[in-house]
């Protein structure tokens, strides 16, 4: 019995994530800890879990031509993520995700809106 392939189509990030002691009031400026560059985006996080299970992943979505684009699809290369369908799009960026994380670990997301034309798609 051949083995399917888990095909995940959408948003790939550069995160960037710290912890922070609580969430802050409105205005209010908090020292954080623990930085991290990470890798995410809904579509990516699928397409890694399925190889973490063994399964054949292949990811299709747009980067940014810039310097995070590396960021993102670094861990997913060395998982082997299918990346033949990942397109770096001139002009425009990478997402971007800023994350905290209070001590209940009910993150906070703070995203980049990128929105392409259906012709660059």
């Amino acid at each position: 019995m051949s083995q399917g392939s888990i095909i995940s189509l959408g948003s790939v990030n550069a995160d960037f994530q710290v912890r922070v002691d609580r969430r802050p009031d409105l205005s209010e400026t908090l020292l954080a800890s623990d930085f991290l560059q990470l890798s995410g985006g809904k579509a990516a996080n699928v397409a890694y879990l399925a190889r973490k299970l063994g399964l054949p992943a292949m990811l299709i979505a747009h980067v940014g031509a810039d310097t995070l684009a590396e960021q993102a699809l670094k861990p997913l290369r060395e998982i082997e993520v299918d990346l033949k369908y990942v397109n770096a799009i001139k002009g425009k960026p990478t997402g971007v995700s800023m994350i905290t994380v209070p001590p209940d670990g009910k993150k906070g997301i703070i995203g980049q809106r990128r929105i392409l034309p259906l012709s660059e798609m």
